[in-house]
């Protein structure tokens, strides 16, 4: 028998921390990669803020789905593990793109730094 504590429920709030933490870092790469590569950055902070929003969406539907598998034990539980993938995908390709800024070695960075 489930326990219905809150287990579930912390989960959707790491998943939702996550999902924030997404968009506020595509933001910020965004702001801050502006003057260096002008519109990829733009465009960067676009996708990201999208998948961060479908993220979202897609996580509160799994944590609706594994909760209501939990509690009807006639119910198969399945959770796939496509959406972590996904973060960690776009996590990573968020870093790649930062890093390609400290590579060409922000040239732009010293007008948009504060001194």
């Amino acid at each position: 028998m489930f326990d219905p504590g809150l287990q579930p429920e912390r989960t959707a709030l790491a998943w939702q921390r996550t999902c924030l933490a997404l968009m506020v870092g595509a933001l910020t790469a965004a702001r801050f990669g502006l003057p260096v590569v002008g519109g990829w950055a733009l465009l960067l902070g676009a996708v990201g803020s999208v998948v961060s929003v479908c993220l979202l969406v897609l996580s509160r539907r799994r944590y609706r789905r594994a909760t209501s598998g939990l509690c009807d034990p006639e119910q198969q539980l399945r959770t796939g593990g496509w959406l972590p993938l996904t973060a960690t995908v776009v996590t990573f390709g968020g870093g790649l793109f930062l890093l390609g800024l400290v590579a060409l070695g922000l040239p732009g960075m010293a007008q948009v730094l504060p001194r």
